[in-house]
């Protein structure tokens, strides 16, 4: 069916970013020519928190690697919010039309849970990539956000459809 393509096409996007090394996604460098030296201690010098058993903050990893960690989580968030969106609108053509939304939703969020899990042990075998639980949880909450998106999407597909 064709509604699983762009669900295909969502994986294999990042299995191949999660089984590129470290250094090829380095954004670092990037980071230094773009923010003013000093800039970001300015603004969250401040910010402290653990992730994954370790302290995110300025002062342990420098503006650059701290500024690096948001973009980076911001992505896992953002790409999982889209497979998260893809599966729930593909996933609602394989159940009947009585099968309620939150059921659909329940399954296609465990899907999305393992693929993320597969993932992280896929870096295993990465050169310096870290598998991390947290970022399967991560992983989790941004398809959760998806798939309440899709879920609200779909609703106002069929309230449309209704009165055509």
């Amino acid at each position: 069916m064709v509604v699983w393509v762009p669900v295909l096409l969502c994986m294999a996007f990042i299995f191949l970013f999660s089984s590129q090394p470290y250094a090829k996604q380095d954004l670092r460098p990037v980071i230094r020519k773009t923010i003013p030296e000093g800039r970001l201690t300015e603004v969250a010098g401040h910010v402290r928190l653990n992730y994954g058993g370790r302290e995110v903050s300025i002062r342990e990893l420098g503006e650059a690697a701290f500024a690096e960690f948001f973009i980076r989580k911001a992505a896992h968030i953002a790409e999982y919010a889209i497979l998260g969106f893809l599966l729930f609108m593909a996933a609602r053509r394989l159940f009947n039309k009585r099968t309620s939304p939150w059921t659909i939703g329940v399954t296609v969020l465990l899907c999305a849970a393992l693929f993320a899990s597969s993932d992280e042990w896929h870096q295993r075998f990465v050169p310096d990539r870290t598998p991390r639980a947290a970022d399967v949880l991560l992983d989790t909450c941004g398809a959760a956000v998806g798939i309440l998106l899709a879920a609200r999407f779909g609703r106002r597909q069929l309230k449309k459809r209704d009165l055509t």
